[in-house]
């Protein structure tokens, strides 16, 4: 996986130097709380509905999976080449025992359409480096340069609309799953911030497999995901909210 990750970085900065940091960004991160699990199911085998928050809050204890996804906008004759982010838990907030760290997107997709085989992970890299707290997560394609319009690969955070031929199977979704994190708001604990840090961001040529760097400000990141006890204040509104629902309700 690391030899993987250098030659991505090596070819973006051997053919990419002559790039200039995008003022917009090209990538777009995105994190949606996708399933949430009870405190006493630490191998994750039940998913619940997730809880609302409260004052921006995840308030109730338990496990809370965060999926990451890609969105790649704005890119003419380019494609996805790379993200590389970080993100840190503050506070009391840890990550789960069972699935730890950064779980990356698994999946593998067919590069050539109904020719026999030619299946292949969509991620070349897709790993944590580095631990708490400056986790650094490097997720990126490295194809060669006799693609074709068939390959998944070249569609990375692009609407299906934009996907030409793609069998409908392996069509990516937008923005493109990339993998999760499952944070530990433990019961009887303050809770903290799941933060994310744009590192740095690549594109690549389609005819010549080159990677053109982006710099952070070729990337956005989610905002910080708050887990916590709600202040005494909102606790006494859905007290005093709950008793007028419960007489609207009887009259």
């Amino acid at each position: 996986m690391k030899c993987k990750t250098a030659m991505l970085l090596g070819a973006a900065v051997s053919s990419g130097l002559a790039g200039v940091a995008s003022a917009a960004p090209v990538f777009t991160l995105s994190s949606n709380v996708s399933n949430y699990y009870a405190p006493a199911d630490a191998g994750l085998s039940t998913p619940l509905p997730v809880p609302p928050k409260v004052n921006g809050l995840y308030v109730t204890p338990g496990f809370y999976q965060v999926d990451l996804g890609v969105h790649a906008g704005g890119l003419a004759a380019n494609s996805f080449g790379s993200v590389d982010w970080k993100y840190n838990l503050s506070g009391t907030l840890v990550t789960n025992s069972t699935f730890p760290d950064w779980q990356p997107d698994p999946r593998q997709v067919d590069t050539n359409g109904a020719t026999k085989g030619g299946l292949a992970p969509l991620w070349d890299t897709n790993a944590l480096f580095g631990t708490q707290p400056n986790a650094d997560v490097i997720t990126g394609v490295i194809v060669g340069t006799t693609l074709n319009a068939i390959d998944p690969r070249l569609y990375v955070g692009q609407p299906a609309a934009n996907q030409g031929s793609v069998n409908a199977p392996d069509r990516l979704e937008d923005p493109t799953y990339t993998g999760s994190i499952y944070v530990n708001l433990a019961p009887g604990t303050a809770g903290g911030i799941l933060h994310f840090t744009p590192v740095n961001a690549a594109d690549r040529n389609n005819t010549t497999n080159q990677y053109e760097i982006l710099g952070a400000s070729g990337m956005t990141v989610p905002s910080d995901i708050a887990f916590g006890v709600p202040e005494p204040t909102s606790i006494g509104m859905l007290a005093i909210g709950a008793v007028f629902a419960v007489r609207r309700r009887r009259a």
